[in-house]
């Protein structure tokens, strides 16, 4: 009877290991401005499968940046794991597969049915499979090898000033955008018109170049991907900021960043940011997508109308709202099997359910980033 108890057992282990084995990780990296719809599709990819759970850092899984799926999607048994950083480097990292990694949570990391938070960040250093963009490949410095991009929706983005700051700073136009990132800093009378303004420093945020949004945001606003900019960091403290300094040079994705041109790594951070006053004679302007400036306004930031035009879902889908771009999935053209399905999947739960702005819903098109906005009816 032991005998047989033991063999059960041992039979019992190597069954479990090669399920184990079976599975197939899929590694995703990419655009945090787009992380709300991306866990959404990936909760609902595995929702109700087999061996279905999913875990996540941080306490709130549709804003976590690192998380774990496992479950049963196109009839394969998968485990997607998150980390997200910014679009760009996203296209970095997949397309330099090779010699590239990001830090991820490990295959075995909890999960449960209904979600467990707060998991240790992850720090598994491995190669990306895919990544989330809103930006195309062609607009960053990481055109080689070319990726497999799939077009899942419209993603939209605003401006944000500071809590506090004046009723009359509630407008952003390229010409303003230009001039104040070329510099770092504007008057504000430029935003409002009012003489009384003028010793009004406005002081111009934003991410770092690792972003898709930034990248989208410059592209709209004219302003060159490649030329530096000035943006600045700020330290707050209280609900309050004390002190700002032009971004420190450093070296990100293996370049180097001359001082001014670096920037916040997610726009859930640069949203918290912006709900902190500050000193009389300064404002401060960030850039962002919707879900993060609508944390902000949530914290008494002020959402900017873009050419005198409030942002609103049906402004964007009939053009009058000019500031928006595409969202993709890319992979490399090599990705195969299983784990390109699994891909596609993640892809086509977006496009066809949970894409924020779905792309059926748009009556006007663009054909590259800050294209020009043509009607589609």
């Amino acid at each position: 009877m032991k005998i047989a108890s033991y063999l059960a057992v041992a039979i019992c282990a190597v069954a479990f290991t090669q399920e184990a084995s079976a599975q197939t990780v899929v590694r995703i990296v990419g655009s945090t401005a787009y992380r709300t719809q991306m866990n959404t599709a990936l909760r609902n990819l595995i929702n109700g499968t087999v061996g279905a759970g999913y875990g996540y850092v941080g306490t709130n899984q549709n804003s976590a940046n690192q998380a774990i799926y496992k479950g049963t999607v196109s009839s394969q048994s998968v485990i997607y794991l998150t980390s997200l950083a910014g679009s760009t480097g996203g296209i970095q990292l997949v397309a330099n597969n090779t010699s590239l990694t990001a830090n991820f949570l490990l295959p075995g990391a909890t999960t449960s049915v209904g979600g467990t938070a707060s998991l240790a960040a992850g720090t598994d250093a491995q190669p990306a499979d895919c990544s989330m963009a809103d930006t195309t490949q062609a607009a960053t410095q990481f055109t080689s090898p070319t990726l497999s991009a799939t077009k899942v929706g419209v993603i939209a983005f605003q401006f944000v000033a500071n809590k506090g700051t004046s009723a009359g700073l509630n407008n952003m136009t390229p010409q303003l955008a230009r001039a104040l990132y070329s510099s770092g800093t504007l008057s504000m009378a430029l935003f409002t018109g009012v003489p009384g303004d003028d010793t009004t420093t406005v002081y111009a945020l934003g991410r770092d170049f690792d972003s898709g949004t930034r990248s989208s945001t410059f592209a709209e606003m004219g302003i060159s991907n490649i030329d530096p900019v000035n943006q600045y960091q700020v330290t707050t403290s209280g609900g309050a900021i004390t002190a700002k300094i032009l971004w420190p040079a450093y070296t990100l994705l293996g370049l180097p960043v001359v001082e001014g041109n670096g920037g916040y790594t997610s726009g859930g951070t640069l949203a918290t940011v912006m709900t902190n006053t500050s000193p009389a004679g300064e404002a401060y302007i960030g850039y962002m997508g919707t879900a993060d400036a609508a944390t902000a306004v949530t914290g008494l930031g002020r959402a900017l109308n873009y050419n005198g035009v409030p942002y609103s879902l049906q402004a964007v889908q009939e053009g009058s709202y000019a500031f928006w771009n595409y969202e993709y999935v890319c992979y490399r053209t090599t990705l195969t099997g299983a784990k390109k399905t699994l891909a596609d999947a993640l892809a086509n739960r977006i496009k066809n359910f949970d894409a924020a702005i779905p792309l059926t819903t748009m009556r006007v098109v663009r054909q590259n980033d800050g294209g020009v906005i043509t009607q589609d009816y």
